[in-house]
């Protein structure tokens, strides 16, 4: 009877962890459906010259370039989003994986619980610069 009773228990206990990864998955991808990225909030002297400073060596960082970064890890943003890591007003770093190593410093503008804005801080190319975007110690680093 003992054995029986410990047997259904962590049977439920099973079936609540799988119930709650779903209802967590939901959240995921309806999160992930309305992060919009924002351009135009962002667009100062320091954000263009980092775009076009290596025009010289090849390298310019287009709009497609750096939507496609961040499209790639919606997923990962709504999930740190989720679990706390990213708040309104956060800041931190996406880096992709094309030829030019582009790296973004995003701050995350919570518009609505669904809604977030992405606002671009800074943009960095590994190619352009010849080195590795520097992290902040203990912040958030999410790679494509």
């Amino acid at each position: 009877m003992m054995l029986v009773y410990i047997f259904m228990c962590m049977g439920m206990k099973s079936l609540i962890k799988e119930e709650i990864s779903l209802l967590l998955e939901k959240k995921v991808s309806q999160l992930s459906a309305n992060i919009k990225l924002s351009f135009e909030l962002q667009d100062t002297a320091h954000s263009r010259g980092r775009r076009f400073r290596h025009k010289d060596k090849g390298v310019i960082i287009t709009n497609s370039e750096i939507t496609n970064v961040v499209n790639k890890v919606k997923d990962d943003i709504s999930f740190y989003i989720i679990q706390g890591d990213i708040k309104n007003g956060s800041e931190f770093v996406v880096t992709g994986d094309s030829d030019k190593v582009i790296s973004l410093s995003l701050i995350a503008n919570e518009i609505s619980p669904y809604i977030w804005e992405l606002v671009i801080s800074t943009i960095f190319s590994e190619k352009g610069e010849g080195t590795q975007f520097r992290v902040g110690r203990n912040q958030l680093h999410i790679k494509a």
